[in-house]
């Protein structure tokens, strides 16, 4: 969490970012805080995995009512729900990609290429 939090700082205050290698959550979440409130922000958290780590991030943020916008994305239902900020809120449900763009992800994180796949992997990547 505490590399989240330096991550999110690095990237709404430079100046910021290098005096902070040493603190410690609750610092990084009053500096970040402190840096957006009365400003817009538009922020993307990639896979949130723990409700409690949600709640930790989610407190880096204030609720300033400027039209700031918090994305974050999770497999976890129960973060999900946790995620809206509106209580009757519905998360929105991806669809699972189809066989060829799971293919194509497959390859390209792992052979680095969209299509191509060595000879002798072809029957163990066609059962991944």
């Amino acid at each position: 969490m505490v590399k989240l939090l330096k991550d999110i700082l690095s990237q709404t205050d430079k100046d910021a970012y290098k005096e902070c290698q040493s603190w410690e959550k609750e610092q990084l979440i009053r500096e970040i805080k402190h840096i957006l409130t009365g400003k817009r922000y538009f922020i993307v958290i990639d896979d949130v995995w723990k409700e409690q780590d949600w709640k930790l991030v989610k407190a880096a943020f204030p609720e300033n009512n400027n039209g700031s916008r918090i994305i974050a994305t999770t497999r976890i239902t129960g973060v999900a729900k946790l995620c809206c900020s509106v209580s009757d809120e519905q998360p929105y449900q991806m669809a699972p990609l189809d066989d060829a763009d799971s293919r194509r992800l497959f390859f390209k994180r792992i052979f680095y290429s969209n299509d191509s796949c060595p000879c002798e992997l072809e029957e163990v990547s066609a059962r991944i």
